[in-house]
């Protein structure tokens, strides 16, 4: 990366800290949301603490996130509120964590698209 990338890169996540990410690019903010809500709290903690926003999310995921990431986030999301939530999550976070790079990527490019 060099070093005007590392600068958007960081400069991207200082907007999603700050909330001005929502505003500058909704795509990015979604794909940054997603990224540090599961790595911060597995999709069963990102569900409960997201769930006002969830089911417009949920839609919205669906144009932002490659298809298989959304199809594992839809099959972890209807797991919620049943007793195999603590088990179809966990599948899905190990699969979100063995393909993660596939959303940094993504992050990336928004990252540079923005300038930010």
């Amino acid at each position: 990366m060099t070093d005007n990338e590392q600068r958007q890169w960081n400069r991207l996540w200082e907007m999603y800290g700050s909330g001005a990410l929502r505003q500058a690019d909704h795509t990015a903010y979604l794909l940054c949301e997603y990224d540090s809500g599961i790595n911060g709290e597995g999709h069963s903690g990102w569900f409960f603490n997201h769930r006002v926003r969830l089911p417009e999310w949920i839609a919205t995921y669906q144009s932002v996130l490659p298809k298989a990431f959304y199809a594992n986030l839809c099959m972890a999301y209807e797991s919620c509120g049943t007793d195999r939530e603590d088990a179809i999550c966990a599948v899905a976070d190990d699969w979100f964590y063995a393909h993660e790079e596939q959303i940094t990527a993504l992050i990336r490019q928004r990252a540079i698209e923005l300038k930010a």
